[in-house]
């Protein structure tokens, strides 16, 4: 049976609607409801064994497992003192790949999943989300109540922001912080043009995002819609047309007062040295300052030890209260980028396999002209965009993109050799040699 009545598409519905609440909710800090339902699915995925075959599989998962294994390795020449969160961490990284992002795989391309069900399921945690979103955001703002003073949250570190002014508060909906909650639209919002669902949704979900105020977001929406818009039509005049008209647009709305507040909330709080000075919990915890100081010792990290200090090293370190030669005490456990963080880790060459490891999928999406290879090639671009800034790599949506993007070639694949199949044995009926067969468009190529 395929579609919604299929059991495969509905636990993968719940899965899904799940991703969000990575914190909400959650038992424990380590055991959050989207990996509880795949820790529970694991043993079916592993005895069906859908998807690429193992051989294919180790083929396309070559840069992480490169770079897992060169992230381990480091552990043994790192200039930092090994404990607990190194074992933690590399067992965090490693459990986020086989659950997340395999077994995911495996559920993704079984039968019962079809393209238009991964919209619908999209739509789903998008709708129940955005109306979390706005509803917090009245919450918050009017009567000074988030969602963490309701319900239990696995992480005690949330903090409070204003939008535009101090009378509205951004919220947070199930997630920490509201760009991680963004992280949900890169991931879903493109994926909900696979199905078809009226459009005051989009609507919906655009209010949500807006309240969010993710510059990082944001960014990343705007920079995969240029690139799949310069690769898929070429026309560098049109692209510069349009940044101009939206660049004139943007300039207009800052001269107003309106506009100016906005761009403050969004923009401008980042680059708010008072607040990188004091880093007050009610304020944001981290701007331009905060990222530059600490991708100036990643890079220092980097060159001192190009093959890396191992996983897990950065969060020792600041948990000890270790300090670092010619560096000092770090002030988080991470490089607030998951390139950074997987280079710091892993080396030069953990960073570039694992570049390898995503392009590879970024590559074949942007060729793909199967339906719907556009919503996931947008996807799989703004989650990557968005993790230049955040490192939450135990989220699952980065794995979630990659998965779609896996299925999609595993279908169109299997898709190729039915047509082949069939335009084979046509021709052994009609008496025709097999070379007198003209190749058709759906041809594998």
């Amino acid at each position: 049976m395929n579609g919604p009545g299929d059991l495969r598409a509905q636990a993968l519905l719940v899965y899904v609607v799940a991703m969000p609440f990575m914190s909400a909710l959650a038992p424990a800090a380590w055991l959050p409801w989207p990996l509880i339902l795949v820790l529970v699915a694991a043993p079916w995925l592993a005895l069906r064994r859908d998807g690429p075959s193992l051989a294919r599989a180790l083929r396309d998962d070559a840069g992480f497992i490169v770079a897992f294994v060169l992230g381990a390795l480091a552990l043994v020449w790192s200039p930092l003192p090994l404990g607990g969160k190194n074992l933690n961490y590399a067992a965090a990284v490693l459990a986020s790949y086989l659950l997340f992002f395999v077994a995911v795989r495996s559920w993704l391309c079984g039968s019962g999943v079809t393209t238009n069900w991964l919209g619908v399921c999209a739509h789903r945690c998008l709708t129940l989300l955005s109306l979390a979103i706005i509803v917090e955001f009245f919450l918050a703002s009017f009567a000074g109540v988030f969602y963490a003073d309701l319900i239990p949250f696995a992480h005690s570190d949330l903090n409070v922001a204003d939008l535009v002014t101090e009378d509205f508060k951004r919220p947070r909906a199930f997630a920490p912080e509201p760009g991680f909650t963004a992280l949900a639209f890169d991931c879903l919002w493109p994926l909900t043009l696979l199905a078809r669902r009226s459009r005051w949704r989009h609507a919906l979900y655009g209010i949500a995002f807006l309240l969010l105020a993710s510059a990082a977001s944001m960014v990343a929406f705007a920079v995969a819609a240029a690139a799949i818009w310069m690769f898929r039509s070429r026309n560098l005049r049109a692209l510069l047309a349009v940044v101009a008209i939206a660049a004139l647009l943007s300039a207009a709305a800052l001269l107003t007062d309106v506009g100016s507040e906005i761009a403050w909330t969004v923009l401008g709080r980042k680059f708010d040295v008072g607040a990188a000075v004091a880093a007050e919990p009610t304020g944001d915890a981290v701007t331009v300052i905060d990222r530059v100081s600490t991708y100036l010792i990643g890079w220092q990290l980097l060159v001192e030890s190009p093959l890396g200090i191992g996983w897990g090293s950065l969060a020792e370190a600041y948990a000890t209260g270790t300090w670092l030669t010619d560096i000092g005490l770090l002030r988080g456990s991470g490089m607030l980028s998951l390139y950074l963080d997987v280079a710091v880790a892993a080396g030069f060459g953990g960073v570039l396999a694992f570049g390898a490891f995503v392009g590879l999928r970024v590559s074949r999406m942007l060729r793909s002209d199967a339906p719907g290879a556009i919503p996931v090639t947008f996807s799989v671009l703004a989650v990557l965009l968005h993790h230049a800034l955040v490192t939450e790599f135990q989220f699952p949506f980065l794995w979630f993109a990659l998965a779609v993007a896996d299925r999609f070639v595993f279908q169109q694949g299997r898709a190729s050799l039915k047509h082949g199949a069939g335009v084979e044995y046509s021709t052994a009926h009609s008496g025709a040699p097999a070379s007198a067969v003209a190749p058709t468009d759906a041809s594998p190529t």
